[in-house]
């Protein structure tokens, strides 16, 4: 164990098939977000080239790249220690909420036409605030 790591340390890895799956996630998350710029940039070539059905297949590829981000999430948080994965579920819990907030706000403001948000900002500000929440519950559970 490191001496500098604390036990809710998500980056602290204490036994090798720990490290072993951070390495692995690592790896995964590189890949799929490849897989999310890439669609995005091939998509966003081709979306202007399509109509119809086609078209909306087009649009919605890059979601190919979000869904396998979930996937390898979800297998990474289901292999972690009991804590660090009650930290993670808190934290994501927290950044839903905020979020949920916030898009409320915009879509009351958006209503009386005083500023319009996009959907696409959505998912960021939730990786955002899952972000800002972590530092903050790992102190709840000290």
């Amino acid at each position: 164990m490191n001496a500098e790591a604390s036990d809710s340390d998500l980056s602290a890895c204490h036994t090798p098939t720990e490290r072993r799956n951070l390495r692995r996630y690592q790896l995964e998350v590189a890949v799929t977000v490849a897989l999310f710029f890439g669609l995005t940039f091939l998509c966003d070539r081709l979306v202007g080239h399509t109509s119809g059905f086609l078209k909306g297949v087009v649009a919605l590829a890059p979601m190919i790249g979000v869904l396998a981000m979930l996937y390898v999430f979800v297998r990474f948080v289901s292999r972690l220690d009991e804590m660090l994965r009650s930290t993670l579920i808190l934290s994501g819990a927290i950044a839903a909420l905020a979020a949920s907030v916030i898009t409320f706000a915009f879509g009351l403001l958006e209503g009386a036409d005083i500023v319009a948000l996009p959907m696409t900002f959505v998912f960021p500000t939730i990786a955002l605030f899952f972000a800002a929440a972590i530092p903050f519950v790992r102190r709840c559970f000290r």
